[in-house]
This record gives C-alpha cells, structure tokens and sequence, in this order.
C-alpha cells in the first residue's frame, strides 16, 4: 500500500471519530485544600472540541497550499501533494459550514444563517478566480495573490479553531414553538 493511501485512509479514520465522538474528553484533577496531611481534589471534566479543530485546520490547509505553490518546482510528487492538499481543503468547506452553524448557531434561524453562508461562500468561489486572473493578467504570475492569500487563510483559520467550547450552550438554543 502507497504512502500517499495510508494517510488518505487515516484521514478518513480520524474524521469518522471526530464526527462520532465530537471531542476528546479528559478529567482533570485540582487541589481545591490541603490541611497538613489531609488533601481534597476536585475533578472536573474537560472538552477539547474536535469540529473547530478539524476545521481550522481545513480552512489552514489554503495556506499550506499557497505556500506550496510559491515553491513549487515542475516535480510531479510535488504535484501530488499540491492536488491532495487542495482536495482536502476544498472538499471540506460546504460541510464544515453545515456541521458547526448547526452547532454553534443553533436551529432556531438555521435555514436563514446557512442560506447566508452558503451564499457568500458560492460568492467568494465565484469572485476568486476572477481576481486570480486579474492579478496574473496584471503582474504575470500568481505570486502576489499568493502572497495575499496566505494571511487570509490563516485568519479564516484561526477564527476556527477559536471557537472553543461554546457549542454547547448555544446549540441548546432548539427552535422555540410558535402559538398558532
């Protein structure tokens, strides 16, 4: 089995146990007193939420990419891997969109706030490749799109990976029953 299948399969492992377990939870103990040789612990359950981890690091992969691409050298295997890393980024975003509003929107106006990302997300795939164009068209190279791009990727994906534990408490916000 090709290198390039192993990490492919354990990408696909690894996503199928963020999705089913959301999370890695681990207890963490503190010392709440200690008087002389009696001690109380308090243990307290902790998260670190995968979806905004696995999606910083989606939305990163652009940066990496970019990077790459600066570099690039003709080869092939470097081909390779630019063609992996683009499919993973790209593959990735409409359902990181679906997945986390759902979770940290909540459902109350769900149509309306993804119908909204869906929406400047098509516009932004739409618009990009035409400034693209306009950039090369004028300068004769990607370069400085590149160069751009870079730091708005990694903004988008710092903004992911900020998102922290707070899907719980708004996720518990369900639609609300209208009185007929």
């Amino acid at each position: 089995m090709s290198g390039l299948r192993i990490v492919a399969f354990a990408l696909i492992v690894l996503g199928v146990i963020a999705l089913a377990y959301q999370g890695i939870t681990y207890t963490k103990r503190e010392k709440v007193l200690e008087v002389g040789p009696l001690t109380a612990t308090k243990e307290s359950k902790e998260t670190i939420p995968l979806p905004p981890i696995v999606g910083g690091v989606a939305f990163g992969l652009p940066a990496v990419l970019m990077g790459f691409l600066l570099a690039y050298d003709g080869s092939t295997g470097m081909a390779v891997l630019l063609a992996v890393l683009l499919g993973l980024s790209s593959g990735a975003e409409l359902q990181i969109a679906a997945y986390m509003s759902s979770r940290y929107l909540g459902m109350k106006n769900y149509g309306l706030l993804f119908g909204a990302i869906v929406g400047l997300l098509a516009l932004a795939l739409g618009i990009g490749p035409m400034i693209m164009g306009a950039v090369f068209d004028h300068f004769g190279s990607y370069r400085l799109a590149f160069i751009a791009g870079i730091p708005l990727s990694l903004t988008a994906s710092l903004l992911l990976f900020s998102f922290g534990g707070e899907e719980v408490r708004l996720a518990s916000r369900q639609a609300e029953p209208r009185p007929v």
